[in-house]
């Protein structure tokens, strides 16, 4: 398997796992550290997760809130095709 394939597969693991989250938790987002551990991550390889959500923000999937500050919010993430944006 190449470096872009486990990329990808690894985004869209991510975007699978969200949505999986949001369904069964009544709409709630994950956190970093819950993304973590459901797709088999260490709870502190938040980092690694950040930088798949920043790919699939770049590829305009998924969009972070950002508060008045500009700082990423908690459970915040909205996925293109359920929130509409």
């Amino acid at each position: 398997m190449t470096e872009i394939q486990e990329y990808e597969n690894k985004g869209e693991l991510i975007l699978n796992f969200i949505k999986d989250y949001m369904k069964s938790n009544f709409n709630i987002r994950p956190t970093t550290r819950e993304i973590a551990t459901g797709i088999g991550l260490p709870e502190t390889s938040t980092a690694t997760v950040d930088h798949h959500i920043n790919k699939l923000e770049t590829a305009g999937l998924v969009r972070r809130y950002r508060g008045e500050n500009g700082k990423i919010k908690s459970r915040n993430i909205l996925i293109k095709d359920i929130d509409n944006f």
